[in-house]
């Protein structure tokens, strides 16, 4: 994907979602539809992406993959910051940050770079002391309330 070779990455993904669903792989099917969202993301599909973030948030919440919701979780606030929704983003990224935290998960040192740069571009749509109050909230809200939050469930 960083080639920026999407159709080739989306066509891929979808070979392996069909194998992951058929061996009832219910984590890579979780993964795969992260993938694919980024593709999709990439691509300038923001709806399908959040849709398939959504989908596999909810499929991880079902199974109780809790690395596998962080990075949904993740992949949906980099969404929201893109989209110019920095609080919502702002109360994602304080909630994974306690999530990682509480499960001794930190950030993969490959994915450190865009993990920055996310929490940045939402970051810079609030005002220091916004982003210290919204992230804040994120950072106490229980795990479910951090999963609604992300499937829009609540704001």
């Amino acid at each position: 994907m960083r080639q920026g070779n999407y159709a080739q990455a989306q066509k891929m993904l979808e070979e392996a979602l069909a194998l992951r669903r058929e061996l009832g792989n219910l984590v890579a099917i979780g993964q795969t539809l992260v993938a694919l969202g980024r593709v999709e993301q990439l691509r300038g599909d923001r709806c399908h992406a959040r849709a398939l973030y959504q989908d596999a948030l909810t499929l991880h919440r079902e199974i109780g993959a809790f690395p596998s919701i962080v990075e949904a979780i993740e992949a949906l606030a980099a969404l929201l910051a893109e989209q110019d929704e920095g609080p919502r983003a702002a109360r994602l990224w304080g909630a994974s940050a306690t999530i990682r935290e509480s499960i001794g998960i930190p950030v993969p040192a490959s994915a450190r770079d865009e993990y920055d740069q996310n929490l940045e571009r939402a970051h810079a749509q609030m005002t220091e002391a916004a982003w210290l109050a919204t992230s804040n909230e994120g950072r106490a809200m229980s795990l479910d309330e951090a999963m609604d939050c992300a499937l829009g469930e609540s704001d």
